[in-house]
């Protein structure tokens, strides 16, 4: 009688859980109609795609906002997965891949590996992405720096050239610089 009722209740587990899934499972389809419905009415070009602007008006309208958050979208995650699906300003996207992104951004959405994986990804390319920029911005830095080194001790040498025959005779240019405190070992270091 016990494995019986242990069996029953499984049952009704299992049927309770498939009812829950079916009724979200139905209003996750009729709020990605509804997104398409929204995407539809801001599409300028009636092509299919959104552009960035595009879904920037999209996303700035009051129903669409319901939507979303009637969906639990997560709007830090969405705006991240947004950039990568709009890398660039003239980038476009078609209205499928779109949909299934802002579905992905659910927050009651259960991580995965591939999720997890994906995630790490995209964190490591833009890491990636930013220490080359780091780096081309130090070698200009650095090349800039040695240029403008180097443009100083020609200024320098040539005013301490200007001021030499200014002052006449050679023991003199001489007291001058030792004077000033500057020889050719400060110049290198310039």
């Amino acid at each position: 009688m016990t494995v019986l009722q242990m069996l029953i209740g499984v049952l009704c587990e299992v049927v309770d859980d498939t009812t829950i899934k079916k009724a979200a499972a139905k209003d996750v389809a009729v709020m990605k109609c509804q997104i398409v419905e929204r995407l539809r009415k801001f599409d300028v070009e009636g092509d299919g795609t959104i552009t960035q602007r595009e879904l920037d008006h999209i996303m700035q309208d009051g129903h669409t906002k319901d939507i979303l958050s009637s969906l639990n979208i997560n709007e830090l995650f969405l705006s991240q997965m947004l950039q990568l699906l709009f890398p660039r300003p003239d980038s476009v996207v078609a209205f499928k891949p779109l949909t299934e992104m802002l579905l992905l951004c659910r927050g009651d959405n259960q991580a995965s590996v591939e999720t997890m994986a994906s995630g790490f990804s995209y964190v490591v390319d833009e890491i990636k992405t930013l220490q080359v920029a780091t780096e081309e911005k130090i070698n200009e830095l650095e090349s800039s720096t040695v240029a403008c080194t180097e443009l100083l001790k020609k200024e320098l040498e040539s005013v301490m050239y200007n001021g030499l025959s200014l002052e006449g005779s050679n023991e003199q240019a001489s007291k001058t610089v030792l004077k000033s405190g500057l020889t050719n070992k400060n110049l290198d270091y310039v």
